[in-house]
């Protein structure tokens, strides 16, 4: 009996954790949903920006600054909850086997725990929180831009590198960030007339280039995200479905046990049954016998001993 009661605590038990479970994976579900529509915007907001910024360089393609990195930095966008897999490990790998563990300037580890899965006695020079959300985006934005702003000034001009989960299928980009501009072309384009500015054109370019980091890093943090979450439905799915096969183990076991349980309570009825019509017998035997000895007046041999 314990056993069986044990056996349905624990599959109780095993019912709430996957209630919750299934809870978390919806959210997760919602969250990708929602991060979509970020996305969207962040990509067309990046192409726009580069697009300007091509077009001033053809035109003044003197506003680059010149190519002087002191050293070079990393950016780590990891997985700020768990519940995802491997997520953080493989940003950890990818950044020893593209030999970027070893670097001059810095380390910025987005995410608690992407800070404490770095090996080899890496410590990041900075870790942030990540997000958990796409409404806590702008605040790990904005913590990220400042981290990025003190570590410029302290170690110089820094070619900073950025490893996250961003690809179509979640899979791992690396991603130059500083100095910016580095791939858009500067050769001279044809136009019906020069550009018309506004603002000086060292001015505009720093201003796009201001404007082009925010946009950035933001579409890196929401595909980040956006990745995280997916992996998390997928870790949370394979969860749930070994979770019910276990539970239907268990609820076998169950089975097994309350049958056991009726046949024991059977057994018993049926000795019970047994040992009340041996009585039953025993008491007509010797009533029986009790009438012969007192008609005959002598003992019976198999009489003796009775009272």
């Amino acid at each position: 009996m314990s056993t069986r009661r044990e056996v349905e605590r624990r599959l109780e038990s095993l019912g709430e954790i996957r209630e919750v479970m299934n809870s978390m994976k919806m959210l997760a579900y919602m969250e990708t949903r929602k991060l979509a529509r970020f996305i969207a915007i962040q990509r067309r907001q990046v192409a726009a920006i580069e697009a300007m910024a091509a077009d001033l360089l053809s035109q003044h393609p003197g506003v680059r600054p010149a190519a002087g990195a002191a050293g070079r930095g990393l950016i780590l966008i990891g997985a700020e909850r768990g519940f995802c897999g491997d997520f953080n490990g493989r940003i950890a790998r990818a950044m020893r086997e593209s030999g970027k563990s070893v670097v001059t300037g810095a380390i910025i580890a987005v995410g608690r725990r992407m800070g404490t899965r770095l090996e080899g006695g890496i410590i990041p020079t900075v870790t942030l929180n990540g997000a958990s959300a796409a409404e806590q985006v702008a605040s790990v934005l904005e913590e990220l831009t400042r981290s990025i702003a003190t570590i410029q000034q302290k170690h110089g001009s820094l070619a900073m590198t950025v490893i996250y989960h961003g690809g179509e299928d979640g899979s791992l980009v690396e991603r130059p960030l500083l100095p910016t501009f580095e791939e858009v072309p500067a050769a001279p384009r044809r136009f019906g007339c020069p550009l018309q500015l506004t603002l000086a054109p060292p001015t505009l370019f720093a201003a796009l280039l201001d404007q082009y980091l925010y946009a950035a890093l933001s579409q890196m943090l929401y595909a980040s995200l956006t990745a995280e979450s997916h992996k998390r439905m997928q870790h949370l799915d394979s969860a749930i479905r070994h979770l019910d096969h276990r539970r239907e183990e268990l609820a076998r076991r169950s089975r097994l046990l309350r049958q056991e349980e009726i046949i024991e309570e059977i057994e018993v009825i049926l000795l019970n049954v047994d040992a009340a019509g041996t009585s039953s017998r025993d008491r007509g035997e010797r009533t029986g016998a009790l009438a012969v000895r007192e008609e005959l007046g002598e003992d019976l041999p198999e009489t003796r001993g009775w009272k």
